[in-house]
This record gives C-alpha cells, structure tokens and sequence, in this order.
C-alpha cells in the first residue's frame, strides 16, 4: 500500500521590479535617506585657476514617491584657499531624483536640483544656480547607506565639479 494521499502543485511566485525596489527585503523597503558627505571641490571655467577645495554636504536629501521618481535636495558649501583668502559658494537646492536599482543593495542616481546659492569672495551676493549629479548609493544596512555622488555645480560665474564621499540614514 502507497502512504501518498494527495499530490498537489504549488504555485510559482514571481517577484515584480516594485517588490525589488520596496519590497519585503529589509535593505530595500525604505525609500527616502538623509546624510552628509564630503569631497573634493575642483573649480572649472573662468574661476578654474584656483586650488582644489573641498565640499561638504551639510544635507544630502532624497525621496522615492514611484519605483524610480523622487525629489532630492542639498544643503551644501564649498571652498577654495588661495593667497589666504577664502572663495566658494553655499547653497541650497532642491529638484528631481531617478534612482534605478543595480542590485538589491546597491541604487544608480541622477539629479537636476535648482535654487540660491551665495557666492562667496570679497563680497557675498546671492544668484540662482543648479546642480547636475550622478551616484551610487549603497543600502549596508537597513538603516544606513553610502554614498558616493559626482555633481556639476553652477552658481553665477562659479562652477565646480565636486565628488563626494558619505553615509545616510535611511528613512522610511
């Protein structure tokens, strides 16, 4: 005699692209990040004589609302040291993120962000600028990430390309 009652044929589950990027895996359900990051600042154009400076992001901001749309923003300042004087510019911008998932802990990222910026020489004056980024961000944890971005910076005469190294806590 056969112990076998009944035999029966589970169904196949697919994983979809939004259960990828949001999904029940840890690293990916959170969608949004807030860090810091530093970098070196080169200054290009007509200020490109002057010495590589640094950047620091003060805020590194971004925010999923679909699978790959979101909103990005920076609180940020650079710096260049020359005959003892400072130049640079700080700013704060806000736009568009698309982030593309490369892996399950790993996101490719663009960014076009506009707003003010206060160049900084003998005198400061505000100016409209924008920003231009590209960059990896790294989900190591369920609640941190690294990120490593490039961006192209214009405030009034002043433009840099900067990279910059940091860590983010990621939100929900």
């Amino acid at each position: 005699t056969s112990e076998i009652e009944k035999i029966t044929k589970e169904d196949t589950v697919r994983q979809s692209r939004n259960q990828f990027v949001y999904g029940d895996n840890d690293l990916q359900q959170r969608k949004g990040y807030i860090g810091l990051s530093i970098g070196p600042s080169f200054a290009v154009g007509d200020l490109s004589d002057l010495p590589v400076g640094l950047i620091l992001n003060l805020v590194d901001f971004g925010y999923l609302f679909t699978e790959n749309i979101g909103i990005a923003s920076k609180w940020f300042g650079t710096a260049h040291m020359e005959s003892g004087e400072t130049f640079g510019v700080g700013g704060l911008m806000a736009g568009l993120l698309v982030s593309t998932p490369i892996n399950e802990k790993t996101n490719f990222e663009s960014k076009l962000l506009a707003g003010f910026g206060a160049y900084t020489s003998y005198t400061s004056d505000a100016y409209f600028g924008y920003d231009l980024g590209v960059g990896l961000r790294c989900n190591t944890s369920e609640k941190v990430s690294l990120l490593l971005n490039a961006d192209y910076i214009v405030v009034s005469d002043y433009s840099s390309i900067n990279v910059t190294f940091g860590v983010a806590f990621r939100l929900k």
